[in-house]
């Protein structure tokens, strides 16, 4: 998984040079989603709580990723119905899970909450994982993603994935860790 992430961070940093690496772009655009699904998602029929919530865990990353990938490849699947499939689909899961600790899907997936009914889906597992887990406050991530709703509010969808994500994210004093 994280050789994928690592794929997708190298592949969104390389701009494309001229015609031909566009369209090597796109080959490894479709290949890298490729890889992405084809991970496999345990999926028991009867699955213990356990085994069932680090299911969820690994779907919401794949989602998370795939989101990304099409968000910073410049892909036009802002309002697609296979994006918003995806993005139903976490939101989904984000509503079903205890807790979040995975930062990375939180942030990419939450930057998507247009709605207020999905804000507050997001906003509550903010404050499930915060309740449960021991490790660190989200208060900073909590921010960022209420930095990037306000940049999409603002702008009104007029500024770029990549434009909005480096302004709220170089406006940070610390960069926070996504894995």
């Amino acid at each position: 998984m994280l050789r994928l992430v690592s794929e997708v961070f190298n592949m969104a940093l390389e701009p494309p040079n001229g015609q031909s690496q566009v369209v090597d772009d796109n080959n490894l655009l479709t290949i890298l989603e490729w890889k992405i699904r084809s991970i496999p998602v345990r999926d028991d029929p009867l699955p213990s709580e356990m085994i069932a919530e680090e299911s969820r865990a690994l779907e919401l990353f794949q989602l998370a990723l795939l989101v990304y990938l099409k968000r910073v490849s410049g892909s036009s699947l802002r309002q697609s119905e296979k994006m918003q499939s995806m993005l139903n689909r976490a939101f989904t899961i984000f509503s079903q899970i205890k807790t979040c600790q995975r930062y990375f899907p939180l942030v990419i997936i939450g930057c998507e909450a247009t709605t207020e009914h999905d804000r507050i889906v997001v906003l509550d597992l903010i404050s499930r994982t915060e309740k449960y887990s021991y490790t660190r406050s989200l208060q900073h991530m909590k921010a960022i993603i209420q930095s990037l709703w306000a940049q999409d509010d603002l702008s009104g969808g007029v500024l770029g994935y990549k434009d909005k994500i480096k302004a709220v994210l170089s406006s940070s004093e610390t960069l926070p860790s996504f894995i």
